[in-house]
């Protein structure tokens, strides 16, 4: 009898792994439930912040219904606690956005639930006694070469298929499968598909387990870049052949680049799909996971080359960055510092304490010159030159330039101010412009009235009256400009030319 101790131990080992503690505790039925609302087949990962506020609304609504055994604390602290458990991952996605995904213990976990809570489950069938067949025939001639007896097998199959290509020319019919093969068969597919995620984190966990050994070695003791590279190279290498889940990652890479495999891969599932007796027979859950079967290896292997990118970036930055000769004054710097602590613990005491700065302070020293004189700095500058002021600029007088330029606001403000203010108020704003001197009567001088007689009151009256300008140069010009006056000025006399505001017409003399 074997022995019950041993027995025990190995029993109480499985126990504390991840994956039956996460299907043993009493808390297991919520912590399930929430993992399984959260993530999927189509949704591996959940953003950080997503997850934290959506496991609170669940606890909070496990609680409200009295459900049992609910996790205690917050969204947050549970998932803190489930990634200390080992159920939880939280890594940096494409964006560098912080995501949780479950490990593959996690998923091992949710396998064996999902399993015991389908509604079909795979049992004793002619198509799985024929799969296990085959399996173990192709098995043991690869564990057990024989050429004769691999040749022998050969011709047996070659000569059975044959046989059954002449049944059919001759008119046999096609063995159609039953509808227990057709539901045992997409059973069985399933139980691939569910096992593919969980292959899949085990080797991404693999790498990220290398990449925290790698730093830490780097850490610890100077490797060499050639080292480091051949313990790189070696890790692959184990990876890919030593365990399961390797092996099935380079046999999904080798699937993936092979086009003619993949059609025939997508071929299959389109046919299966299209048959009107599986659509029947299945489900719709069933029929998406195996849509998406190929989706899935492609979401799987994208994600363990990519931790496999990021163990290679690791490893050539420590390359790109490996100083030998700062190594070398470091671990000179620390043999000092040895000796300068074996030196002072021949006098210290055994309590005795030596006070050390977190952060070496800073050098006393008096501000260093850094710039010397320069007799040229104290020079004057040069004296001004003085200039004559020109009596014309352009051949123009500054009068001239005065009178081409705009209107004459302050001479106008000043000349009408008292104008304005008259008693009996003013009838007609023409006649203020004729009594003003000529250089305030120019046609641009209008435009400075105007605004003026608003400002004091004036408002026009829907006429218009003649204003008779002179120009710089002694010329006349009529002009047609609206009529103002104050509203209770007497203006029953018509003002000269009145009639709609027109073209301008030149003095006619």
């Amino acid at each position: 009898m074997a022995d019950v101790a041993s027995e025990y131990r190995r029993v109480q080992t499985a126990y504390a792994q991840p994956t039956l503690r996460l299907i043993t505790r009493p808390t297991s039925v919520a912590v399930v439930t929430i993992f399984r609302l959260m993530f999927s087949t189509e949704k591996p990962t959940v953003p950080t912040a997503r997850m934290h506020d959506q496991v609170d609304v669940l606890l909070a609504d496990m609680r409200r219904d009295g459900l049992a055994n609910v996790p205690t604390g917050n969204g947050r602290d549970a998932c803190l606690r489930w990634m200390s458990d080992g159920w939880l991952l939280r890594i940096p996605d494409d964006d560098g956005e912080e995501v949780y995904s479950l490990s593959s213990a996690a998923l091992d976990g949710l396998r064996t639930v999902d399993r015991l809570t389908k509604d079909r489950s795979i049992s004793l069938s002619s198509h799985l006694i024929a799969g296990l067949v085959r399996h173990l025939r192709d098995f043991a001639a690869t564990v057990s070469p024989d050429v004769t007896e691999y040749v022998t097998n050969l011709q047996a199959e070659k000569a059975r298929i044959q046989a059954e290509i002449d049944r059919v020319l001759d008119g046999g019919e096609l063995v159609e499968a039953s509808d227990d093969d057709i539901v045992q068969g997409v059973a069985e597919l399933q139980r691939y598909l569910n096992e593919l995620p969980g292959d899949f984190t085990r080797v991404v966990e693999s790498y990220r387990e290398f990449e925290r050994d790698t730093i830490a070695l780097f850490r610890a003791e100077s490797v060499a870049s050639g080292e480091a590279v051949r313990l790189y190279l070696e890790y692959v290498q184990q990876l890919s052949t030593a365990s399961a889940a390797g092996r099935g990652f380079e046999g999904a890479l080798q699937l993936l680049r092979d086009p003619a495999m993949l059609d025939q891969v997508n071929r299959y599932i389109t046919d299966l799909l299209e048959s009107p007796r599986a659509t029947a027979l299945l489900f719709a859950e069933e029929r998406a996971q195996v849509r998406n079967s190929v989706m899935l290896i492609r979401d799987g292997l994208k994600r363990v080359l990519e931790q496999r990118s990021k163990v290679s970036r690791t490893l050539h930055d420590y390359i790109s960055s490996h100083d030998v000769q700062r190594d070398h004054e470091l671990a000179a710097t620390l043999r000092m510092l040895e000796g300068e602590l074996a030196t002072w613990m021949e006098t210290a005491g055994p309590r005795a304490k030596a006070p050390m700065q977190l952060l070496p302070g800073k050098p006393d020293i008096e501000h260093l010159q850094t710039k010397m004189y320069d007799p040229a700095d104290d020079e004057p500058p040069l004296p001004l030159a003085e200039l004559d002021t020109p009596a014309t600029l352009g051949g123009l007088s500054l009068a001239e330039l005065r009178a081409r330029g705009g209107p004459s606001h302050a001479s106008l403000r000043e000349q009408l101010a008292a104008r304005f203010g008259a008693e009996g108020g003013v009838d007609s704003l023409a006649k203020l412009f004729h009594a003003l001197p000529d250089d305030l009567r120019r046609p641009v001088e209008i435009l400075g009235v105007l605004p003026l007689a608003r400002r004091n009151g004036l408002e026009p009256t829907g006429r218009t009256e003649v204003y008779e300008t002179v120009r710089s140069d002694g010329s006349r010009r009529l002009l047609n400009v609206p009529h103002y006056a104050h509203p209770g000025a007497d203006t029953s006399v018509e003002p000269e030319a009145s009639g709609p505001v027109g073209p301008s017409q030149e003095n006619p003399q």
